[in-house]
Order: C-alpha cells, then sequence, then structure tokens
C-alpha cells in the first residue's frame, strides 16, 4: 500500500520513480521507510533501517516525536542530495542517536554467549581427560602387567 501511496500522491518524479515516504502511524507506534526504485542504489532496506534505528527511535522512545521525524527526515534528505549531488539552502544536518542500551544488550548477549562456548570446551576436555583417567584405572587395575605394557 505505502508504494501505491507514493504513485497516488506524487512523491518524487515519475519518470525517474524516486520518491521516498516517511510513514508514521501513532497509533500503532509503527514507522517506515518507502523507497521508489528510482532510489533503491543509493537509499537501501538497510539503509532505511539504520535511519530509522539510529536517527529516529531513539527520539521516539522518549516521545519526542517531532524531533525524532525531522532527524529521520534530514538523514533521508542528505541521502537524497548525496545521490543527485546536490544542496539545500537551510537544509538542517541529522543528528545521530545511537540507542546505548541496544550496544549494551549486543556486548551483554556477545559475552553471555562467549562463556557459554568456553563453558562447554572445558567442560568436554576435563570430562574427557576424567574419563579416561577413570576407564584407565578400571580396565587396567586387576591386570598389573597389561597395564604397564600400555604405558609404554
Amino acid at each position: 500500500m505505502p508504494l501505491n501511496l507514493l504513485d497516488l500522491i506524487g512523491i518524487g518524479d515519475k519518470s525517474k520513480d524516486n520518491g521516498v515516504l516517511l510513514l508514521v502511524s501513532t497509533g500503532d507506534r509503527e514507522i517506515r521507510i518507502e523507497v521508489g526504485d528510482g532510489l533503491q542504489g543509493r537509499i537501501t532496506d538497510g539503509k532505511t533501517g539504520r535511519i530509522l534505528d539510529n536517527y529516529v527511535v531513539p527520539y521516539l522512545k522518549n516521545d519526542d516525536w517531532d524531533n525524532g521525524i525531522k532527524n529521520g527526515f534530514n538523514a533521508i534528505l542528505e541521502e537524497v542530495c548525496a545521490e543527485y549531488d546536490i544542496t539545500v539552502d537551510g537544509a538542517i544536518a541529522s543528528v545521530e542517536q545511537i540507542d546505548s542500551t541496544d550496544e549494551t544488550a549486543g556486548i551483554v548477549a556477545a559475552s553471555t554467549f562467549l562463556s557459554l562456548f568456553l563453558g562447554l570446551i572445558l567442560r568436554a576436555i576435563f570430562r574427557k581427560s576424567k574419563r579416561k583417567m577413570t576407564v584407565v584405572a578400571r580396565k587396567f587395575y586387576p591386570f598389573n602387567s597389561f597395564r604397564i605394557s600400555c604405558l609404554e
């Protein structure tokens, strides 16, 4: 539906299909960026996700909808200006606001994964060596001569 909305409203150049729509639904608390095919090379899905994550959502989490939408618009405008090598008089630079809780969560998740991984490796090493010792003691205890020949 949003891409049809681009055509219906007439956002962008129809022949270049280069419209961009920042769609905000306050009731659903959803936001997305729709990009016409003409700008897909510059404003990819990954880039729209980073714009939302780093320039818009941190403001929205603090219920600062005005600055979040303005900052997202400015980030999109910077990409469009870079694509067409133009400048816009009075344009305001966007401010990247990386959510520190996301970084902390990533660090905690990586640390937890690494700890579990190392724990499993150490457990396997010690468990394996313990089994060998146990097996050797059980298997060779009654047969002293066999045990000596195996250890040589």
